[in-house]
């Protein structure tokens, strides 16, 4: 603190001086206490890559099984071509049954695990198979 000996103007100024620094130094500590906030930098290697043949592709996309094409295809006549077309068709159609079917195998076996005697596995596995053909049978006739 400076010691002034006149008192009129001087320590007015003094004064003066003294809160303008004040509010200096309180400014800048804020201020900068704000500004202190470290910047992260964008690094690549943080995200996980998979190199491909030199292309580098992000982990975090999704996977995909791998995918086989095709040319086009060829018949040696026009009676291959038709078979080819009628059997593609009723696959196509018979598909989704067999999928079902399948399911269903899988629930007969485990049922039929349970059941102790083998004439009543029988039974049971007569009256699934009536079931099932008579769901299956309609709709596939068409």
């Amino acid at each position: 603190m400076l010691f002034i000996v006149n008192f009129g103007k001087a320590f007015a100024f003094v004064m003066n001086m003294e809160k303008k620094m004040f509010f200096l130094v309180v400014g800048l500590i804020c201020f900068s206490g704000t500004a202190q906030i470290a910047d992260q930098p964008l690094d690549s290697v943080a995200e996980k890559m998979i190199i491909i043949e030199g292309d580098s592709i992000f982990k975090r996309s999704i996977e995909l099984d791998e995918v086989y094409l095709f040319g086009k295809l060829e018949f040696v006549d026009y009676k291959s071509k038709l078979r080819y077309y009628i059997l593609r068709r009723k696959t196509l159609k018979v598909y989704p049954y067999a999928k079902m079917a399948a399911e269903r195998l899988v629930e007969l076996n485990d049922s039929i695990a349970k059941i102790k005697r083998r004439s009543k596995r029988k039974k049971y596995t007569k009256k699934v198979q009536k079931y099932i053909e008579g769901e299956f049978s309609e709709e596939l006739k068409n």
